[in-house]
């Protein structure tokens, strides 16, 4: 019953069709339409890919692609270039003493 519906479904957008939307095959926007619904629904290998599902299909593939991927060195360096130089910084900074007369300046300051 499902597919009779269909099929009347389809029938009454080809009557609704004028005759000004013939394509160059000589079939009707409704023909076309009647012929994609009926090869999606028999999963026909010759289905016609919209461009959603062509977009979806190159999203897909290309996400397969990123997934493959090994960017812990990429990570690594950029971890490195943030944390290195504040380190090295520190450092020299503890080794020079300057961080204990900052300490011992904020002890003795007056609010």
């Amino acid at each position: 019953s499902g597919s009779s519906g269909a099929s009347h479904t389809w029938s009454k957008l080809a009557s609704v069709t004028t005759t000004s939307t013939i394509e160059s095959d000589g079939s009707t926007i409704a023909e076309r339409l009647q012929q994609q619904y009926e090869q999606a629904q028999q999963g026909s290998p010759g289905k016609v890919m919209t461009a959603v599902e062509q977009r979806e299909q190159r999203r897909k593939s290309y996400m397969e692609q990123v997934g493959q991927r090994n960017d812990n060195r990429f990570l690594l360096v950029l971890a490195g270039s943030f944390l290195l130089p504040a380190l090295v910084i520190l450092a020299v900074a503890y080794f020079t003493g300057y961080l204990d007369s900052l300490y011992s300046n904020s002890l003795y300051t007056t609010r």
